[in-house]
């Protein structure tokens, strides 16, 4: 049985990874429409991101649930995997959702733009922001609930996770007060990897050697 539900989550994987790289290709084509927004750019390379955690979670979570030292989903995350990948994946989905939302709203923007735009790759990205939006809300405001009720202690990695979201949601508040971008941290990010590690064209260079495409 536990051969069948690997071959099903290997398939899973491919499959999430199929459809990552496709949307990574959709964003990267959208200038040749005329259609430019910076979210073009930090999607593609969050989504790079998402390939890297879903590629270590295949690996990692079988190792760890055969642990028998490990005993129920709150002490579990107390491992130093949980309380590494928690609170990146974390963060990674909230900055997904809100370029998400700024790709939305640059793609709508025009008639020629909604045109190139209209593709299954679009509608996949939503999706995919949206079950990641949802999954991080429930992670930080379920993990800060249990926190509060003496169930899961801050250092584990339910309780990193509810720190990272609250403070992201405080630096996202923080910044638009002031007039700045929540997302001045993650361009930062994207320059030192492309100055550093040449992560797929993300330093914006067009001869820079590409992942997946």
């Amino acid at each position: 049985m536990n051969g069948v539900l690997q071959g099903i989550r290997a398939v899973t994987v491919a499959l999430v990874i199929f459809i990552i790289v496709k949307i990574r290709q959709f964003l990267e084509e959208m200038p040749d429409c005329g259609c430019q927004s910076p979210s073009f750019k930090r999607i593609r390379f969050l989504e790079l991101l998402v390939i890297g955690l879903v590629v270590v979670s295949f690996f990692f979570e079988p190792i760890l649930a055969d642990k028998k030292d490990i005993g129920g989903v709150f002490k579990q995350t107390n491992t130093w995997y949980y309380k590494l990948m928690l609170p990146v994946a974390i963060l990674i989905y909230f900055y997904l959702v809100y370029n998400a939302v700024q790709f939305s709203d640059d793609v709508n923007k025009d008639d020629t733009c909604k045109k190139c735009g209209d593709k299954w790759t679009k509608y996949a990205l939503y999706g995919q922001t949206m079950i990641y939006g949802l999954s991080a809300a429930i992670i930080v405001i379920g993990g800060a609930v249990f926190v509060n009720m003496g169930l899961v202690n801050i250092s584990t990695g339910f309780g990193m996770a509810v720190v990272t979201g609250i403070l992201f949601i405080l630096g996202l508040i923080a910044t638009t007060v002031f007039g700045g971008s929540v997302n001045d941290l993650l361009d930062k990010v994207m320059e030192l990897s492309g100055q550093r590690e040449g992560f797929c064209g993300c330093s914006g260079n067009k001869d820079s050697k590409k992942i997946f495409e």
